[in-house]
Parts: structure tokens; C-alpha cells; sequence
């Protein structure tokens, strides 16, 4: 989508010579994520851009002359939230316009208890009507009644929010921008601590995915839908100039494919990289309503299968029918506060939280994809967590409540150990769980020999399902009359 920036226009017709000068990759800059992908990969780019130099928050004033006051304006501020005109000499600082986090400082417990808290790529120059409309709402896409609405961003119910009670919708032209902010908190913070109630990232200290499973769809499908404006470029460079890092998904928005998309099975491939560009995207296919993460290509083997068919007592649509212990089975051989559910079951008490592990998985280590059905205990959302045996812990959000159908959650592991066990519990709010699979790599003598996954015409379409509307240049796994190809 072309971005309407038009207060831009007359400034870039006068830098465009300064900014091919200046709007240069410094050269070596990410050569070390060449070869890494998932959470290699992020872990590289987070020893890239982590350290670099702290602005104070009062000091953000001074640096929004710099990189928020459009050149060539009599000092008009640039402001993401509004199309209010706000000046710098006129204005009054804190009240005319506030200096605003895309991702909340309440997510991390507040204030500086996290350098996020003046990361001049994270906050940002807002007019103050809407600053206090987007609260501390995550982004997300509003199905709902609107609650806000001035020509910019938007705010509302949606049927996806991670548990907030409205979510903060920017207009299609700024989605991108939004996407690779929270992309660029969740990978200079990896090592945040991040409180139960932030809605999108996942809670406690966690550096892969980071982001609960929710959100992930919604911020690569952004990512592909909004490309890179010349705008986020310039101001990435003047942030670059005095906070001495850079915002890697600006530069090389297709990184996110390589992290949490449909390349994560790949190396990634700096030298063949073009900056400044992400992902394929048309209106055609996608999951748009896939509330998992991108699948990995190979992913989909069948190791384990637990319907919970023997759990014969109790029922998952009442707060009473499911009081009675359940024991396990021969596939689940552990439980702490398990009860019956009718061929589900029940997750936590009051003041207990629930957890089943299954018995070890005949399988050689490496990757595995981990599904469960699952929805809340009485009206309530929530969170479930699922640890793998070598791999780091993860959590993901449901949002399918005790009169709902079940909402399946999928989760990607790395580093799994061999014959690992997998282990599901409450993080804090009780559940149902009414299904739990396990799938691993396919057991195959190469990527075209995999399984026939049809296609309905002669279109190459990436995993995740998007139609291209040609023949794919970048690397990846594509799929190509019913088989899957690689484009080394």
C-alpha cells in the first residue's frame, strides 16, 4: 500500500540526494545473522541492537527536533495517533503533545524499570486526546463496537485481544510502522520481564517467541501489508545518528519471516537480502483468521494424540460438572489439580494451578510442533504454558470461553531433547483442555517428497498459504503443484 504522507512530499523532493547518501546500511552491521534463523536469529540481532545509548525520558523533548519535527514545516511534529497539527515552539510539552510508548510502560511494571522506557524508537510525539485513548490497549483489528475514531487510529472491541478489554487499531497506511516497533521492543527487550496483564507479549522473562501466540499473525500480516515509507526510513536514520542502534525490521523487514514467519525453517541469507523489503503479500489466500503462529514447513508428523475420549465423568459447560480428580491415563502419567470434563478436562481449582505431562515421545530431538485445544473456565480468557523437554517454556492465549466452541493454540520448539515430554499447565486462570498433539519432522528423503499439499492452479504459495503473483525470488519454502520446493 502506497503510504499518504503528503506533509513529506515537498521535504523528500529536497533531501532525496542527502538521503541516498546518508540512508545506507552502515556496512557490517548485521553480518553476524548470515546463516541463523528463529531464535538464533533474534538472539543475534538482539546482541546488535541492545546496547546502544540511553536517552532519559525528560531528555526525549530535545531529540524530537531532531527526529519527529518535519523538515521544512515551521516546526510542525510528525504524529503517528493523530492528524491533529501540533508545533514544537508553540506547543506545550506534555499537553498539547505527550511523548507516547507503542508498547506500554505498565507492560513492563512501569516507568525505568526498562531502557524501553525512553527508546526513542518505542515512544513517540502524540497528540494527548489520543494518547489516552490508546491507554495501554495492544494493537489488534477491531470486530467490534468503535469506541475512538479520529482519522488515524482507532479504538474498539475485537475478537482477538489477549484478554485487554479493547485493543488500539492504526489506520492500513501505519500498520507496518506499528508492527516493526513492537517487532524491534520485543528483540532490543528480549530479556524484559514482561506482567500477566500485557495483553501480547509473553509473561516473565521470555526471549523466543516473546510474543503471545495471538498477536503473531497480526503483526507479520502488517508487516507484508504496510511496506517500509521513506519516512520511517529518515527517521530511522536520525534516531541511528543519537541512540547509536537501529530498528533491524526497517532495514530488513524480512527478517520477521525468518523469525517468527514462514521462513523460520531457513538460514537467512544477508547477502541476496534487500533492504527495505518484507514479504509477498496480496489479498488472495493468507490465514487471516489463524490465531497460531506460522507453521514450519516439515512440521507434520504425528507423534502424539490425546483426546482426553476416556474422561467419562463430569461435563466442560457448567462451573459444577467438573469436580471430580481425574488420574491421568497411560499418555498423561503426571497431574497436579486434573479433574474430569467430560472427554475433556479440567485445568486448576481456585487457588491451584493445573498441570499434565505426557509420557516420553519416541522421537530423535530437534523440532516440534505442539497443539492444544483448549477454552476458559467460566467467562474468563487466559493463558496456558507448555514446556518441552530442551527447549524454553512457552505460554500462549485463548480467548474461547465455557459456552464457546475450543480454540486450538500451536506452539513451535527448538532444541527439543530426544524422546522429549511435553508438560501443559494453567499460568493463572483455570481451563479445559479437550485435545493435545504433537507433531515432529517428516520423515522424508528430501524437501520434494514430503506430502502433496494440493493447490489449485499453477500459483507458487508460501506456507503460511499466501498466493504470490509470480515466481518466488527470495530464499524460502514455497509450495508449487502440490509439492513443497526450496528457493536457495
Amino acid at each position: 500500500m502506497n503510504k499518504k504522507r503528503n506533509v513529506f512530499v515537498a521535504w523528500l523532493m529536497l533531501c532525496s540526494f542527502s538521503l541516498c547518501l546518508h540512508a545506507q546500511i552502515p556496512n557490517g552491521y548485521y553480518g553476524k545473522t548470515d546463516g541463523k534463523t528463529g531464535a538464533e536469529l533474534k538472539g543475534v540481532l538482539y546482541d546488535i541492537i541492545g546496547k546502544h545509548t540511553v536517552i532519559s525520558y525528560a531528555g526525549l523533548w530535545e531529540v524530537y527536533e531532531t527526529t519527529d519535527v518535519v523538515p521544512g514545516t515551521e516546526d510542525k511534529v510528525y504524529d503517528l495517533f493523530s492528524t491533529e497539527e501540533n508545533y514544537y515552539s508553540t506547543s506545550v510539552h506534555g499537553t498539547d503533545f505527550n511523548r507516547e510508548h507503542v508498547v506500554p510502560q505498565s507492560w513492563w511494571g512501569g516507568g525505568n524499570k526498562s531502557n524501553a522506557y525512553s527508546d526513542v524508537f518505542n515512544v513517540l510525539p502524540s497528540e494527548s486526546t489520543a494518547n489516552s485513548a490508546k491507554s495501554n490497549y495492544p494493537l489488534g483489528e477491531i470486530t467490534g463496537a468503535v469506541q475512538f475514531d479520529n482519522g488515524r487510529i482507532r479504538i474498539g472491541k475485537s475478537s482477538k485481544s489477549g484478554g485487554a478489554d479493547y485493543v488500539f487499531e492504526p489506520y492500513d497506511e501505519f500498520k507496518g510502522d506499528f508492527a516493526r516497533i513492537y517487532m524491534y521492543v520485543a528483540t532490543c527487550y528480549q530479556g524484559n520481564s514482561w506482567t500477566q496483564t500485557n495483553y501480547a507479549f509473553s509473561p516473565g522473562v521470555s526471549e523466543y517467541p516473546a510474543f503471545q501466540s495471538w498477536i503473531i499473525p497480526l503483526l507479520l500480516r502488517w508487516n507484508r501489508f504496510d511496506p517500509v515509507s521513506e519516512w520511517e526510513i529518515a527517521r530511522q536514520e536520525a534516531v541511528y545518528g543519537i541512540q547509536h542502534n537501529r530498528n533491524p525490521f526497517i532495514d530488513y523487514p524480512i527478517l520477521a519471516e525468518y523469525i517468527w514467519g514462514d521462513s523460520v525453517a531457513v538460514d537467512f541469507d544477508l547477502a541476496n537480502a534487500v533492504p527495505h523489503v518484507g514479504a509477498p503479500f496480496t489479498e488472495e489466500g493468507g490465514k487471516d483468521d489463524d490465531d497460531s503462529p506460522i507453521d514450519i514447513a516439515g512440521l507434520d508428523r504425528l507423534l502424539f494424540n490425546e483426546a482426553f475420549d476416556d474422561v467419562v465423568s463430569g461435563n466442560d459447560y457448567a462451573t459444577d460438572g467438573s469436580s471430580v480428580v481425574w488420574n491421568g491415563n497411560e499418555n498423561i502419567v503426571a497431574v497436579s489439580s486434573a479433574y474430569c470434563a467430560g472427554k475433556a478436562v479440567k485445568l486448576g481449582a481456585s487457588k491451584k494451578r493445573g498441570e499434565i505431562t505426557t509420557v516420553p515421545i519416541i522421537y530423535d530431538g530437534g523440532r516440534l510442533r505442539v497443539e492444544v485445544d483448549v477454552k476458559g473456565w467460566t467467562s474468563v480468557e487466559g493463558e496456558i504454558s507448555v514446556c518441552v523437554s530442551g527447549a524454553e517454556e512457552q505460554t500462549a492465549s485463548y480467548s474461547a470461553k465455557i459456552n464457546d466452541s475450543y480454540e486450538t493454540v500451536s506452539l513451535i520448539f527448538t532444541g527439543v531433547s530426544q524422546n522429549p515430554s511435553v508438560t501443559v499447565g494453567t499460568t493463572e486462570k483455570r481451563c479445559f483442555l479437550d485435545g493435545l498433539r504433537v507433531y515432529g519432522e517428516s520423515e522424508t528423503d528430501g524437501v520434494n517428497g514430503v506430502r502433496e499439499d494440493k493447490t489449485p492452479d499453477d500459483a507458487y504459495y508460501t506456507i503460511s498459504g499466501q498466493r504470490l503473483t509470480s515466481k518466488p525470488l527470495r530464499h524460502g519454502i514455497y509450495i508449487h503443484h502440490g509439492k513443497k520446493i526450496v528457493v536457495r
